[in-house]
């Protein structure tokens, strides 16, 4: 295997991972953000309909904790960014390898200088696409990671800028 076959292979491992990581951060994410929806709105209920009046002051910790850790832990900005990823890679695998096979196949049975040439120019095509769609996505990602902790912060856009009121 020389080097462009590694970094082809290596590229599509990438992709592979990245939409394992998709599905599998996807669905703790998607788990944990319907689990606290359900505490939440299920005990603000049971406290409401008084189910358990001498248990109110612990349901009561409880459905904070629980809107807490949402507000925290689940953001739901995050949660669609890693899914959309998830996505992103699976098609872009898809198409890298369905492209790579449906052009390498009249090469297969010549071995002529000629064709050899051309299955190299493939291969840096196949290198180059996936690079970039990997790289996309990566950004895409980080993208979308900083502006999910931007909107938990308590950043300046949200403050007072100087010589404004706050009424």
């Amino acid at each position: 295997m020389d080097l462009l076959d590694k970094e082809i292979s290596d590229q599509f491992d990438k992709a592979r991972r990245g939409e394992m990581r998709g599905k599998i951060v996807g669905g703790i994410r998607r788990f944990l953000a319907y689990g606290l929806k359900i505490v939440s709105v299920g005990g603000s209920f049971a406290i409401a309909a008084k189910f358990w009046p001498e248990k109110t002051h612990q349901l009561g910790w409880v459905v904070m904790g629980a809107v807490l850790v949402d507000a925290v832990f689940a953001n739901y900005k995050r949660l669609i960014g890693e899914v959309k990823a998830g996505y992103a890679y699976k098609f872009l695998h898809e198409r890298i390898s369905s492209d790579h096979n449906a052009e390498l196949a009249p090469f297969l049975n010549d071995d002529s200088p000629a064709t050899r040439a051309k299955r190299e120019d493939l291969k840096q095509k196949t290198r180059k696409a996936l690079l970039e769609g990997n790289q996309a996505i990566a950004k895409g990602l980080a993208a979308v990671d900083i502006e999910s902790l931007e909107s938990i912060a308590l950043d300046n856009k949200r403050a007072v800028q100087p010589g404004e009121r706050n009424f």
